[in-house]
């Protein structure tokens, strides 16, 4: 015979004294499933963002601007110049 000692009251759940074990098993698998349910969506959406990424990278062609900016000599008045018509005159 086994001999278990009896929980203190403040160690009783009291609001699941409501719901039978069968009940409480039942609310523990409906749970698992939902969180089973968004793991699976979440890595779903994962995947198909990385898939999309990588179709977005071969498709749009990467975009090159002029260099005005020369490490070599930052003040250089001909790069300055360069970017200031390139950016404010219309091309024609």
């Amino acid at each position: 015979m086994d001999v278990v000692p009896a929980l203190e009251p403040d160690e009783i759940i009291w609001d699941n004294l409501l719901y039978s074990k069968d009940d409480q098993k039942f609310r523990g698998i409906i749970t698992s499933l939902i969180s089973c349910i968004f793991l699976v969506a979440t890595t779903v959406f994962t995947i198909y963002i990385g898939t999309l990424k990588q179709y977005i990278e071969k498709e749009i062609p990467e975009v090159s601007c002029p260099v005005y900016f020369q490490p070599d000599d930052p003040n250089n008045i001909d790069y300055k110049l360069m970017a200031y018509k390139d950016f404010f005159l219309p091309e024609h």
